[in-house]
């Protein structure tokens, strides 16, 4: 093996020099959601079969998708990082070597301190820049993500000024910055990093994001509408068309949300937890609101059961949970929180094993009892997590489904304090997206309701009719 310095002086030590800007063309796909990162990463893997990264960037991208760590693309890049071993290698790749093998052993919270100490000592690696980013995102790690992105991008700007990878952590900043808050940066960050770059797919999400948590739903179906040459045909095809379907359901036209999941989300059905999640999710959210989504579950849950042993994330088994309370599929359901259970005692040395014991199990729970008619059994079991729900890892806007539950249920109790519980989440709520129309009907239904509930009350609080 021979040791080549790529474009940004980094050492790579392969044995066909050639296959460098192979490697680095596949980094940059996988940064910016554009192109197919898989099949570049597969012909540098033909061409150089001694190129540990490239192992390496195969196997995280298979986990990434959410892949258990026995899934057969992860151990056969395993295996083969086994026979290449560590003695010719440099001490930043046996550093992703480790950092590879601790995530899909469930360590997350390892292979994220793998990865930053790889970036303190070489902030130019644009692969464990978008590991890292995306090892926070399954962890629920805004804050990690806007504070890191803020310190490489400052870095980058200096040492890689023309560099095409600045618009790729441009566009994961402004990520951070949305889920942290900061909308007016976020939003300019990610037009920003757009103009860049075109045909980043994460930047055009992030502003997506952006104009979704503020209620401007018109501006943001226009700017999906827009770039969406720069997104259609990538990974974050579906997703993007979800975030199109979430905006209509702000404004209640659900049947062209169904019209959507029908063409787009779920036109071509998949086995990827990704896809899953989006078809999952936005069916479910139809549903809660009153849609009748007739015989679209049986495909989703369908292929989520290839899944119901994986436990890679507590956020894929509420989806999944979802999808069978959806369909009415009780025994699946109680299968589901049995292997749970299961698994966080079995496991409770990964980093999935609290979370899916903690939210995991009792969200899953809660959908259960919504579906058994018990609403107000599932405020008392989300009503103490919700704090917490950013834990699950995933956007807000992801996110949101949980609150969503939460409203729904309340509007459907017949119990006066869960109303009055609504009407504070739905106030909140409203402080942040004062131009929802869905937000601003369920507040009229529990104002309402609670109104009512007071027609038939004495001012000490007694029915009416009692004497």
């Amino acid at each position: 093996m021979s040791s080549n310095i790529d474009s940004r002086g980094l050492i790579l030590t392969v044995e066909h020099p050639d296959v460098i800007t192979l490697f680095e063309s596949a980094v940059s796909h996988l940064a910016g959601w554009s192109g197919n990162p898989v099949s570049c990463i597969e012909e540098v893997i033909r061409l150089d079969s001694q190129f540990a990264l490239a192992y390496v960037f195969r196997g995280i991208v298979e986990f990434h998708a959410t892949s258990p760590g026995s899934h057969p693309v992860i151990q056969e890049c395993l295996k083969h990082l086994d026979k290449i071993g560590t003695d010719r290698l440099t001490r930043r790749e046996i550093m992703h070597v480790d950092a590879f093998r601790r995530v899909v052993d469930g360590d997350f919270d390892g292979g994220a301190s793998v990865w930053e100490e790889i970036l303190e000592l070489h902030p130019g690696d644009l692969m464990a820049i978008k590991f890292l980013h995306d090892i926070y995102f399954y962890m629920g790690k805004s804050e990690e993500i806007r504070s890191t992105m803020k310190q490489i991008l400052k870095i980058w700007k200096k040492e890689y000024p023309n560099d095409p990878g600045l618009a790729n952590i441009m566009g994961m900043y402004a990520f951070g910055l949305e889920e942290t808050n900061h909308y007016e940066k976020a939003e300019k960050m990610g037009r920003a990093a757009v103009e860049k770059h075109p045909g980043d797919a994460w930047a055009i999400h992030a502003v997506a994001h952006v104009l979704e948590e503020q209620t401007k739903i018109q501006e943001g179906i226009e700017w999906l509408d827009e770039t969406n040459s720069g997104w259609k045909d990538c990974g974050l095809s579906r997703h993007n068309h979800w975030h199109r379907g979430v905006y209509y359901l702000d404004l209640m036209q659900y049947d062209r949300v169904l019209d959507i999941f029908d063409a787009e989300v779920w036109s071509h059905p998949s086995s990827s937890t990704w896809s899953l999640i989006d078809a999952s999710s936005l069916l479910y959210r139809c549903q809660i609101a009153g849609m009748d989504v007739k015989d679209r579950w049986a495909s989703v849950v369908e292929h989520w059961m290839p899944h119901i042993d994986d436990h890679v994330l507590a956020f894929n088994d509420i989806h999944m949970m979802l999808s069978l309370m959806g369909s009415g599929n009780f025994q699946l359901g109680e299968l589901l929180l049995e292997k749970m259970e299961e698994y966080s005692c079995r496991h409770s040395q990964r980093s999935q094993a609290k979370i899916i014991s903690d939210l995991g199990i009792p969200i899953s729970e809660s959908a259960i009892s919504f579906s058994n008619g018990k609403f107000s059994k599932v405020i008392q079991r989300l009503v103490p997590i919700r704090s917490e729900f950013s834990n699950l890892g995933g956007s807000r806007a992801q996110r949101d489904i949980f609150d969503r539950l939460l409203i729904a249920s309340a509007i459907r109790s017949d119990q006066l304090e869960d109303h009055m519980m609504a009407m504070q989440v739905l106030e909140q709520r409203l402080e942040c997206r004062p131009h929802s129309p869905a937000l601003l009907m369920q507040y009229d239904q529990c104002r309402q309701l609670i109104a009512n509930v007071a027609s038939d009350m004495h001012p000490m609080g007694k029915p009416s009719n009692v004497s």
